[in-house]
């Protein structure tokens, strides 16, 4: 239940606010006035007036006036719903890891922060893709969703001309969108016989010219003739309606079919943001997992040498008992001698006690054997560095 609570929080803070402005949208120059020493002054004083939040609560609530979804930042303001799942997830990696020191507690909490929000951006893109794919099947909604899309993207028209006419080419309702404008230059013509300074840098936009170049008529459109306008704007009409005829019908059918089966849009900045934040918390949290895993390898190491230091003197031992039945089997043959005869006994002739002696052991295999008693001493000497 708690996990659905950080989703849907994540979901709605992420899509109702999602306002990230585009390098479009920026403000392009900046004044650099000097300031009158009246104006520093007046400046100081208001700034003693009014020094932010004094309690803890306050300055809580000042550090939540930015927050929007919690899937970025160091992790100090979250939705409640994902720092309860986060504090449940640091008590449990705290009883599992049973850290011991500052940095082995800092790995904990980025564990949990980076597995709550990859789980809870991952749940978010899957939402948005779901919502996508309902919006996709009804087939007024995707051309609604479609043309607010290209008429968003047309009103960038006045700011980068160069780059938003092959974007809305690319698509069959951005095309439309700019086969529109050329009808309505292409009426201007048929009501007044020319065009105003405006639908002139309009036209200058839709040919794809950079704006810097709209005010200086690089298309010399004030000096053409009116068929010479006519001939311009019914070529661009004619491209367009090749354009959608031919390849765009097709490309947005296919679309549709892609968005109703759940494939996220390749241009699509929310997704594109969805798969970022998902992919950053993931790092975030694996390698911390990771260093985690290795400090308890070490830890079991540490542990393992500990534990192993009687079984290291047995070892020994074991080895010494083989070096003396090693040296056993290399002593040379008794010489050969008549076998003694039976001895009397109180009930009668004994067989006398049958002395086994060795098989001699060959050249090779005495070799072999002192080289695994060379072996045996030096893996102990080791032994004894590394307990040192």
């Amino acid at each position: 239940m708690m996990e659905n609570d950080v989703v849907s929080d994540v979901y709605a803070n992420f899509f109702h606010k999602d306002t990230e402005m585009s390098p479009d949208d920026a403000v392009v120059g900046v004044t650099n006035a000097p300031t009158s020493p009246a104006r520093i002054r007046a400046n100081r004083q208001n700034a003693q007036k009014s020094t932010g939040p004094k309690t803890e609560e306050g300055k809580a609530i000042a550090r939540a006036n930015g927050l929007r979804h919690g899937l970025t930042g160091s992790g100090v303001v979250l939705p409640d719903a994902m720092r309860a799942e986060v504090d449940r997830l640091i008590a449990a990696f705290t009883r599992e890891f049973q850290p011991t020191t500052e940095g082995e507690r800092q790995l904990i909490e980025q564990r949990a922060l980076g597995l709550v929000r990859s789980k809870a951006a991952w749940s978010a893109e899957t939402m948005h893709l779901v919502e996508r794919s309902e919006r996709a099947a009804s087939p007024g909604l995707w051309e609604a969703d479609r043309k607010a899309e290209a008429v968003e993207l047309a009103a960038r028209l006045t700011r980068t001309p160069e780059l938003v006419v092959p974007k809305l080419k690319g698509g069959l309702h951005g095309a439309q969108c700019l086969l529109d404008r050329w009808l309505l230059l292409d009426t201007a013509l048929d009501q007044r016989g020319c065009w105003d300074e405006e639908e002139q840098e309009l036209a200058t936009r839709l040919s794809g010219l950079p704006e810097i170049c709209v005010g200086q008529d690089p298309m010399g459109l004030s000096r053409m003739t009116l068929d010479e306008l006519r001939q311009l704007v019914s070529e661009r009409i004619a491209e367009l309606d090749a354009l959608i005829a031919d390849d765009l019908r097709l490309q947005d059918e296919r679309d549709r079919e892609r968005a109703i089966a759940g494939f996220p849009k390749a241009d699509s900045p929310t997704y594109r943001r969805l798969y970022r934040y998902t992919m950053a918390a993931d790092r975030i949290q694996q390698k911390a997992a990771d260093e985690m895993r290795r400090i308890e390898r070490e830890r079991a190491a540490a542990k393992g040498v500990a534990d192993q230091t009687p079984a290291l003197a047995s070892v020994e031992a074991v080895d010494s008992k083989v070096e003396e039945k090693t040296e056993v089997e290399a002593r040379p043959d008794p010489p050969p001698g008549p076998s003694p005869g039976p001895v009397d006994g109180p009930e009668g002739p004994v067989a006398p006690p049958c002395v086994a002696f060795e098989q001699p052991t060959p050249r090779g295999e005495r070799v072999r054997s002192s080289r695994r008693r060379e072996k045996r001493k030096a893996r102990q000497e080791a032994r004894k560095r590394k307990r040192a």
